[in-house]
């Protein structure tokens, strides 16, 4: 984009027509979201590779101390073939990691469709033994990052390098490259810092082919099964040439999302246009707050959730629970807020919580959130110890038996991936509770892509990793806040088949669905006008279209067709054709292990010359 350089002064008033017209393109340009803005002649941009950073990158008074003193910073000089380095002291591990950062500028523009390259190498210094880094570049206007990672080091250099495609133009530069040092307390040093773009211009997500046809064939082999049908007479002979429908009618698969129990009992027009796109559109729901404790307390909320689950109920649709404790103060009641010095009626508060609300809603959920973002949320567990998770799972057990108990986190499989430390320690969680007896029959893992999606072969990776856990795996939240429309609908499609394409992941549940109702409005399927996006459209095609099995043929001599169907609901139907045809059917679930079904039409089969080859 051209920018002006100084202030437009016409000298006559002829000029100002002139003028005024380039005003006003220019407001139009300037108002428009960034994403909706004109492509970069190639003309106007430095040469490639970009640097997005000043020329001197190491710069001490780049550290900031945020709310105390945790750390401090010199420059090691340049010894050899060692460049100049940067060395922090982390001397006081800080109550959140970026109070202690250390920041570089960016103040290049940044463009939708350009490739960065972010480059460094880090190492712990004695005493420490490992270093972790929490790197972001973040949108000075959002603070959603345009890139993001946290990597970890031992005493010997480590060299990173990082790519991602950015999506959304920031013309006035980045606010900044963030180094978060205060994961704990540790020496590093940091070293050959580069930031630069070195592509523009992408306008599609090339994530490559090879990825999508193993995903194919693995759907293929687990999310399908053999399905014949076999059609006799009444006297029990095969029946060639008989039309057969293969109609599809549920998923076995759960394709849900997050709804409000407001929306589904209503009676406005809204609430009904809601209910039928959610009916048409979905075969699982999860109340996003409803259920939450502090919701669940209040009688009024209470009676109108049960009245949504009766509905849900009526309409064959599973639910899952979401959730019984978000161990942080912030998520709690207030009561619960009051016994913090009180740590046995805390206790008894929680587990009679846990009791109660299983209690009342056992046979009509599914599956359980029992602890919903434990990793980062753990008042009740500073004060109650670790152990009180595993009480929790038990308690939930002896009053749920049926429904499938989760844990549920966020930053597993989102920030490109980069998310190494986080699954670490995810996974140390699991084994925890695993360890420790508590009945823990599923992970989740929540899925609030930004601007920093992760390639569809690193999702596959990631749920394999965690598949190997024994426990079924479901994604609970996801919702891709890109502003691109067209990149946000690619991606949507590549997610869904990587994620479909994983044995052991059990269901996807969208964060919602319609943009009036919706916690990101830019990551709904259908904007508040209840227009269908492409990102609506990408899942609908996959869902309904390139997963949906409807098939009509004819039998052959021996009376059977056969065909390959994804798994589910179906109703099966032959006809004998002719003028006065006549039409069985039979209400069949298709599983793994395949299915023959077998109808029987009223009459006689009329032989039928064998087919010319």
């Amino acid at each position: 984009m051209l920018y002006l350089s100084r202030r437009l002064s016409p000298r006559s008033a002829a000029h100002r027509p002139a003028v005024l017209k380039l005003a006003l393109g220019l407001l139009a340009i300037f108002a428009a979201p960034p994403w909706a803005l004109p492509a970069v002649p190639k003309a106007h941009l430095p040469d490639l590779p970009r640097s997005l950073l000043p020329h001197k990158a190491l710069n001490p008074t780049g550290l900031y101390n945020i709310g105390g003193h945790f750390a401090r910073a010199k420059v090691i000089a340049a010894t050899g073939d060692q460049s100049a380095s940067l060395e922090f002291d982390v001397y006081h591990k800080p109550s959140q990691a970026w109070r202690a950062q250390y920041l570089l500028p960016v103040t290049s523009a940044v463009y939708s469709g350009d490739e960065l390259e972010l480059s460094f190498k880090f190492r712990a210094v004695a005493p420490s033994t490992q270093a972790t880094l929490n790197v972001s570049l973040h949108n000075k206007k959002s603070y959603i990052p345009l890139m993001h990672a946290i990597v970890t080091s031992g005493p010997h250099w480590r060299a990173v390098q990082l790519y991602q495609t950015t999506w959304q133009s920031v013309p006035g530069g980045a606010d900044g490259l963030y180094f978060s040092l205060g994961e704990q307390k540790q020496r590093i040093e940091l070293a050959d810092i580069s930031l630069r773009v070195v592509k523009t211009g992408i306008k599609s997500l090339h994530f490559g082919g090879q990825w999508r046809r193993q995903a194919q064939r693995r759907i293929w082999l687990y999310r399908m099964a053999p399905l014949t049908v076999c059609v006799l007479d009444s006297t029990g002979r095969p029946w060639p040439q008989a039309k057969v429908h293969v109609a599809m009618l549920r998923h076995a698969f759960e394709f849900g999302t997050a709804v409000d129990a407001d929306l589904l009992v209503g009676k406005s027009a809204i609430a009904q246009k809601y209910r039928h796109t959610f009916l048409k559109y979905f075969n699982h729901a999860e109340f996003e707050n409803d259920l939450k404790w502090p919701e669940w307390d209040n009688p009024a909320k209470r009676k109108r959730t049960l009245q949504a689950i009766a509905w849900l109920q009526a309409h064959h649709i599973g639910i899952r629970g979401h959730n019984l404790v978000w161990p942080h103060w912030r998520y709690l009641p207030e009561k619960v807020f009051q016994l913090r010095h009180q740590p046995a009626a805390l206790r008894q508060m929680v587990a009679r919580h846990v009791a109660n609300e299983t209690r009342m809603l056992a046979g009509k959920v599914d599956c359980w959130d029992v602890v919903n973002e434990a990793l980062d949320n753990h008042s009740l567990q500073d004060i109650l110890g670790k152990s009180i998770l595993i009480s929790w799972y038990k308690i939930a057990h002896q009053n749920d038996p049926h429904a499938v108990l989760y844990i549920n986190e966020y930053g597993i499989v989102t920030n490109g991936g980069h998310t190494r430390l986080k699954r670490l320690r995810y996974e140390r969680l699991i084994h925890f509770l695993l360890d420790g007896k508590a009945p823990l029959g599923g992970i989740g893992v929540q899925c609030h892509f930004g601007r920093d999606i992760t390639p569809p072969q690193r999702v596959v990776d990631i749920l394999d990793e965690l598949a190997a856990n024994h426990c079924q795996l479901a994604v609970t939240e996801l919702d891709i806040n890109l502003p691109n429309r067209k990149i946000q609908g690619e991606y949507m499609s590549d997610f869904l088949t990587a994620a479909f394409s994983v044995p052991g992941v059990v269901g996807i549940n969208q964060w919602g669905f319609w943009a009036g109702r919706h916690w990101r409005p830019e990551a709904a399927l259908w904007n508040k006008a209840w227009t269908l996006r492409p990102v609506g459209k990408a899942y609908i095609h996959l869902v309904y279209h390139d997963w949906w099995t409807d098939k009509k043929a004819q039998t052959n001599q021996a009376g059977l067709y056969a065909t390959r169907g994804f798994l589910g609901a179906y109703r099966i139907s032959a006809s004998s054709g002719g003028k006065k045809a006549s039409e069985v059917s039979k209400l069949v679930t298709l599983s793994r292990s395949g299915m023959q079904v077998t109808l029987r039409l009223p009459g006689k089969a009329t032989p039928h010359p064998p087919l010319k080859r």
